[in-house]
């Protein structure tokens, strides 16, 4: 088939209904770039990467922005990260604003932070154990925006979110969970323990396995995805960090937004938190005693 003889019409109804340029290229046994030409040359929008189009075309990727929606919200909804939707705005003449002007959006988020009538008496509690906005999140059922705001007002020094982890109110008897749903042990005098003297539960489960020390190349994936599941049949050893990622991403659905990826990770916290929780009722250790 001739350059000229392709049915542009036909492959462009296919590449909107979601088939790549490659399978199609492919099919009628012309290059990628040849194809994309003629994409361009029939005004088919196609991606620079050649893959299919975003959940959300430009037109209305640009008027959403221009409304005041924010890169990181208008990615979620089409599928892609906020760099893509960045060029794509740029592309179509879209001056982008600069990342610290606050949108209409993000002024009533903050306006309603403000509002919020969050317990002086609840907050000043968690605040004295030494919690995160992120962490007393989940506890008090407002968002981060909201508690940070009212940290303000009451002059309360606000912690990170990667405060060390003794720190965190669910730990108790050497035990804690990070911000990525990981259990932790306080083992000071272990080789690769942290400046905290913490290591994850996960590696120590595999080094008693074994036998021995882990090198700090290798890898203990969960086979279930679940962090905080240290079952030693839940546990895969790889010798280096290319050979787990070469294993685990690849398939579909491994690629997620980032809205979604944070709900799944303070879902694994919320999951290690009980877990704790269950080994501390286990062995008679009372979580709601100081340590």
């Amino acid at each position: 088939m001739t350059h000229k003889d392709l049915p542009v019409a036909e492959l462009a109804q296919r590449y909107l209904a979601g088939e790549s340029v490659a399978s199609l290229a492919k099919a009628v046994g012309v290059s990628q770039q040849t194809l994309s030409r003629r994409f361009h040359a029939a005004g088919v929008e196609v991606d620079v990467k050649g893959r299919k189009n975003l959940r959300l075309p430009t037109p209305e990727l640009r008027e959403r922005y221009l409304a005041g929606e924010s890169l990181e919200d208008l990615a979620v909804a089409a599928g892609a990260s906020y760099r893509t939707v960045g060029r794509r705005l740029r592309q179509a003449g879209v001056q982008l604003r600069p990342q610290y002007e606050k949108t209409a959006a993000h002024r009533q988020k903050i306006a309603a932070a403000r509002r919020a009538d969050i317990p002086e008496d609840e907050l000043r509690e968690l605040h004295a154990q030494g919690m995160s906005c992120r962490e007393m999140e989940a506890l008090l059922g407002w968002d981060e925006e909201a508690i940070r705001t009212r940290l303000i007002e009451l002059g309360l020094p606000r912690l990170p979110a990667k405060a060390r982890p003794e720190k965190n109110y669910f730990w108790r008897g050497g035990y804690a969970v990070d911000e990525d749903g990981y259990i932790l042990e306080h083992c000071p005098d272990h080789p690769q323990a942290t400046t905290g003297g913490y290591v994850r539960q996960h590696r120590l489960v595999m080094e008693k396995i074994l036998g021995r020390y882990l090198t700090p190349e290798e890898v203990v994936d969960h086979k279930n995805r679940d962090t905080s599941d240290n079952d030693p049949g839940n546990l895969e050893l790889y010798a280096t960090n290319a050979d787990h990622l070469a294993a685990t991403l690849s398939g579909p659905g491994w690629r997620l937004p980032r809205e979604e990826r944070e709900r799944l990770k303070r879902e694994a916290v919320l999951r290690a938190r009980q877990r704790v929780a269950a080994i501390l009722a286990a062995s008679g250790n009372d979580a709601g005693q100081s340590p």
